[in-house]
């Protein structure tokens, strides 16, 4: 049985296609493996449900196998790939902006009260105000904070911590001297 299925030269044509389609399906799924967009493997499947129906002699001419290929690819990639996404996360990687890498460890003056699980303060940095959440509970009002880093446009501030023995606070725009390397605002060129 296995001599009859490699001998290509007694199949016909319609098998052929069909292990074509096998073949390719088959491709699809393992390139999967190479590069995770969850997008080969809903064409390799379709392309593997196309060479069983035509298995099953359900689809016949090859144009009408492409149009069965096309609607189940859409078929499953439109409604599956966001639920695999889901429970399948990718690699993903924040990087900060050169600006806010720089802003890091920036002392700012509290406009509003800030909080901790919700973006509802303000705080005064580069002449505007912007919106900020605490690290760890509440900064009220005239009081000044610390950016750690920003979640999209808010700021996310800690609280400065009393500067021991220190009779000179920090102004607006300068750098905390606890934090490392870091340069002050003033002294940064324009862009």
């Amino acid at each position: 049985m296995t001599s009859e299925l490699l001998n290509l030269g007694a199949m016909d044509s319609g098998t052929i296609i069909t292990l074509l389609w096998l073949t390719a399906g088959l491709v699809l799924v393992g390139s999967e493996l190479f590069h995770a967009s969850l997008t080969t493997v809903f064409l390799g499947a379709a392309a593997i449900l196309t060479a069983g129906l035509r298995w099953l002699g359900v689809v016949d001419a090859l144009p009408a196998s492409f149009l069965v290929w096309a609607c189940l690819s859409i078929g499953l990639a439109v409604p599956l790939r966001p639920l695999v996404r889901r429970f399948l996360p990718g690699e993903r990687r924040f990087d900060h902006s050169h600006e806010d890498r720089d802003a890091m460890g920036t002392l700012v003056d509290v406009v509003e009260t800030v909080v901790e699980l919700e973006p509802s303060g303000r705080i005064r940095f580069q002449g505007s105000t912007w919106p900020a959440l605490s690290t760890e509970g509440s900064i009220p009002k005239g009081a000044r904070a610390k950016l750690v880093y920003r979640d999209k446009l808010a700021w996310v501030v800690e609280p400065l911590p009393a500067l021991e023995g220190a009779d000179i606070v920090p102004r607006p725009g300068e750098v905390d001297p606890a934090s490392s390397g870091a340069q002050t605002t003033s002294s940064k060129k324009e862009r």
